[in-house]
This record gives structure tokens, C-alpha cells and sequence, in this order.
């Protein structure tokens, strides 16, 4: 939303689809969807479901880049759980 803004290009963070409102779609020809990683994939697919009954008809996916990121548990959290399972 931050990036959309900065570029002059109206952008609207929502929790879930409840929050979409028909008027901001009213003179659009397009409109881009985003969801950072912990957003549950049934809240994306009722958005994209709201925005179908406001009048999208096309849906075009794109996967963007594919991270592999992983994250070591901090040395206190590892050996705790170590220590749960032996």
C-alpha cells in the first residue's frame, strides 16, 4: 500500500473483504491484490470473490518471486524443544 501511495496510485490496506468498499472500484479498469505472507489464503480467495461481485471478470494470478528464506529458532528455543522430544 506504502509503494502504490508513494507512486501517486491509490491503495487501501484491508483486513478482510468486509472491509472493500464498491467505490473505490467504481472508475478503475484494473485493480492489484497483495497479501504478505501470513495472510491466511482464504482471506485472499474471498477477497478476489468480493471484488468478482463488484464486477471484476478476469482474475490473473501472478506468484511473483519465489523465496526460500529459512530461519534458524534462536539457540534457547532449539534446545528447549530438543529437550521436549528426548
Amino acid at each position: 500500500m506504502e509503494v502504490a501511495n508513494q507512486k501517486g496510485i491509490k491503495a487501501y490496506l484491508v483486513e478482510d473483504e468486509s472491509k472493500l468498499m464498491p467505490k473505490w472500484f467504481s472508475s478503475v479498469s484494473s485493480v492489484g491484490l497483495s497479501a504478505g505472507a501470513s495472510a491466511p489464503d482464504f482471506i485472499v480467495q474471498r477477497c478476489i470473490t468480493k471484488l468478482k461481485e463488484f464486477g471484476a471478470n478476469e482474475v490473473i494470478e501472478y506468484n511473483g518471486v519465489e523465496e526460500n528464506v529459512k530461519f534458524n529458532l534462536p539457540k534457547e528455543i532449539s534446545s528447549h524443544e530438543k529437550s521436549q522430544f528426548n
